[in-house]
């Protein structure tokens, strides 16, 4: 569920960052996430974050029930859109947004208290 989630989160995103940005020139899609290469699936053996989130739920650092392949996949969703956004403001602040709604997720949602 958290996966048709992120990627109807995708979706309504691009719709919008559209009807937004169209009349300076900017345009947006939502294509589908298994046919692109993003600069961070480039960088990152596709397996890692998952692996990682794997390993906290064996030692008992999430909590009951968090569903590891839906945290790893709402990562990489908010990283690339955060990435995309930073780029085309040429700044840094949806990077810090996205890092700061991350580690209250991270903290609130997927860890053992």
């Amino acid at each position: 569920m958290a996966y048709g989630r992120s990627k109807t989160a995708n979706i309504l995103f691009a719709v919008e960052f559209d009807r937004r940005h169209r009349d300076r020139g900017v345009r947006a899609a939502a294509v589908h996430p298994g046919a692109i290469k993003t600069e961070l699936a480039r960088y990152t053996d596709p397996s890692r974050l998952q692996t990682i989130v794997d390993q906290a739920h064996a030692r008992g650092e999430t909590q009951p029930g968090v569903d590891p392949k839906a945290v790893a996949t709402l990562i990489v969703a908010s990283l690339e859109g955060a990435l995309m956004m930073s780029r085309i403001q040429r700044s840094d602040e949806a990077l810090q947004r996205v890092q700061a709604h991350l580690n209250r997720y991270l903290e609130d949602e997927v860890a053992a208290s």
